[in-house]
C-alpha cells in the first residue's frame, strides 16, 4: 500500500534590481530613439509603482521565477502549481493592474500601448530590470501542520 506525505520544496532565489534597464528593442531613428526614451522612462515609473506595491511586486516575482524555471520544465506541472498559466502573460496582466496608480500622462501612455497591442514591447525594461536567479533549493522533511 502507498502512502503520500506532503514535503515543503523551498526555491530560495537572488533578486536583482537593475535601476539603468533599458528596452531591448533596437533603437532606429531619431524619431525611434526618443519614443524608446519616453517608452523607457514611462516603464521605470510603471516599475516604481509595482515595488510599492508588495503584494503585486510578489506576484510579478512569482512570474519571473517561474517563466525562468519554465525554460527548463516539459510537462508546466510546476508552473501549473503556481497558479499561473503563462507567467509572461501573468506579469503584464499584473503591470496593467497597476497603471491606474501612475500620473494621467503615464496611463494615458499605456492605455495607448494597450489599444495599439504594443504594451508588451513597452514595459520589456520592466523584464530586463527584475532578474530572479536560482541560488539554493532545499527540502523541509516533513511539513509541519
Amino acid at each position: 500500500m502507498a502512502t503520500t506525505q506532503k514535503i515543503r520544496v523551498v526555491l530560495e532565489v537572488d533578486l536583482t534590481y537593475d535601476e539603468h534597464a533599458r528596452s531591448s528593442y533596437p533603437l532606429g531613428t531619431n524619431a525611434d530613439a526618443a519614443d524608446t526614451a519616453i517608452d523607457t522612462a514611462f516603464a521605470h515609473v510603471l516599475l516604481a509603482a509595482l515595488r510599492e506595491d508588495p503584494v503585486r511586486y510578489a506576484e510579478f516575482v512569482k512570474t519571473v521565477v517561474v517563466g525562468g524555471i519554465q525554460v527548463f520544465e516539459e510537462c508546466r506541472e510546476l508552473v501549473g502549481l503556481a497558479g499561473i498559466g503563462c507567467p509572461y502573460t501573468t506579469g503584464l496582466t499584473i503591470l496593467q493592474q497597476v497603471i491606474p496608480q501612475l500620473s494621467p500622462e503615464a496611463q494615458t501612455h499605456f492605455q495607448l500601448a494597450n489599444q495599439e497591442d504594443w504594451f508588451s514591447e513597452s514595459v520589456d525594461t520592466i523584464y530586463n530590470a527584475v532578474k530572479a536567479t536560482p541560488t539554493k533549493m532545499s527540502v523541509e522533511y516533513p511539513v509541519e501542520q
